[in-house]
């Protein structure tokens, strides 16, 4: 009879295809399964992942282990086959086939590969914005936290017109002033 179809070991194999195929499959479950989490850190916390290594896998820059790649899966509801397999709606591009250049299969497969290569890198670029941006929003918070603090204190301390209310208000003032005007700073760095 006839022998079965191998299963997902020529992806295993191809340690570079699988890192590619579990990428796409990790983003395109960020952005579509998990859309509302607001990106990339917290995805990872959701793995068990740091997001570092999450953006690793993501860029198809590294496979994780067996052992990690079964922990992810299961976190997903997923198995590891799954992962190794592009998932329904994700599309992999072939990186460029050995000794194709200068064909023009070749030549086509080699402008895929490096289109590839820079949807990569603007993705990683919208990754450490999207980063960024998290952080800008964190620290204008905290920012106006401090501010409503500043002109509570003042407006209770402004009541009270006696030389010690004058020294405390100038002490919480001196105290709460710096603190504001470096996360001003901060935030104006972004």
């Amino acid at each position: 009879g006839d022998a079965p179809p191998p299963a997902a070991e020529p992806v295993r194999a191809d340690p570079r295809r699988a890192a590619k195929i579990v990428g796409a499959n990790l983003k395109f479950l960020r952005k579509r399964r998990f859309p509302g989490w607001g990106g990339q850190r917290k995805f990872a916390d959701f793995l068990g992942l740091t997001a570092n290594d999450l953006c690793v896998y993501e860029y198809g820059r590294a496979v994780p282990n067996e052992q990690r790649l079964g922990d992810i899966a299961g976190r997903l509801g997923l198995s590891a086959d799954d992962l190794l397999s592009p998932l329904p709606g994700v599309t992999i591009s072939d990186p460029v086939p050995p000794g194709a250049a200068g064909s023009a299969a070749g030549t086509e497969a080699m402008w895929r590969h490096r289109m590839d290569e820079l949807r990569h890198t603007v993705a990683r670029l919208e990754g450490r914005l999207e980063a960024l941006e998290e952080e800008n929003a964190r620290l204008n918070g905290r920012i106006q936290e401090l501010q409503e603090a500043n002109y509570t204190l003042r407006n209770l301390l402004y009541i009270e017109d006696t030389p010690e209310a004058a020294k405390r208000r100038d002490k919480v003032l001196g105290r709460l002033s710096p603190s504001i005007a470096e996360l001003v700073g901060r935030r104006e760095a972004f």
